[in-house]
């Protein structure tokens, strides 16, 4: 049994523009709760525990009708223990046969369209607010076990604001800066690509809502006179 996904993206919420951010509570709780059955002399009851850990949302697009990496991404993030990933994924064409991909599958845009307004789009549906990082992820990469846990580590330590992991040498390559160098662990630049993965922290979230530095101008706009204080 396959899931119905929406062939045009949610309402846009009364009269909000497209780059605002709607406040609320996130679709998927910060509670995990395990409803037990009842002693035979008592009512029902629920344990509920609260989920400490930092938040990360994921956004991405997926052609359905190419040769992607889809359900290796999801089920990798999926299995990430030290964060609480929430996966918000649109289908471009066709929905991928995969359940779980169905799940974290927004909508489906019957046509093809642009990358970053359809991610913009997503963005509307999601309180940044109970996030430590957004991540923007394409779908046709391979990453490692515990890729997360160590990508996320590393940008936490290094206080870096917004951190791409470099590309294997194998990888297209638009940028020689981009490839790995086994004798440097970080680079400090003012410039980023938008892709193949890109993470964001909390506090730049209020320059991606709108202007120059929004999420699919960020490769252009990343020196300082265009995005000070980055």
């Amino acid at each position: 049994m396959s899931l119905v996904i929406p062939r045009q993206p949610p309402p846009l919420r009364g009269s909000e523009p497209l780059t605002a951010f709607p406040q609320g509570v996130s679709p998927d709780s910060h509670f995990a709760c395990v409803e037990r059955a009842a002693p035979r002399s008592g009512p029902p009851f629920s344990s509920c525990r609260l989920d400490l850990r930092p938040s990360v949302l994921v956004l991405g697009v997926y052609l359905a009708d190419k040769p992607n990496c889809i359900e290796h991404i999801v089920s990798l993030l999926d299995s990430t223990e030290s964060y609480r990933v929430v996966q918000r994924w649109i289908s471009i064409g066709e929905v991928a046969s995969s359940r779980r991909v169905q799940e974290v599958t927004l909508w489906q845009q019957p046509d093809r369209a642009f990358k970053f307004p359809l991610i913009n789009r997503l963005l509307t549906q999601e309180p940044l607010g109970d996030y430590e990082y957004l991540i923007v992820i394409d779908d046709d990469i391979q990453l490692q076990e515990n890729f997360l846990r160590h990508f996320l580590a590393a940008q936490t330590s290094l206080d870096f604001r917004v951190a791409q992991p470099a590309r294997t040498a194998n990888s297209y390559v638009d940028h020689p800066i981009v490839v790995q160098r086994p004798e440097i662990f970080a680079r400090q630049t003012q410039w980023v690509e938008v892709g193949p993965v890109v993470s964001i922290h909390r506090s730049v979230f209020g320059r991606v809502r709108s202007g120059p530095c929004q999420v699919h101008n960020l490769g252009g706009h990343w020196a300082q006179d265009q995005c000070p204080g980055w």
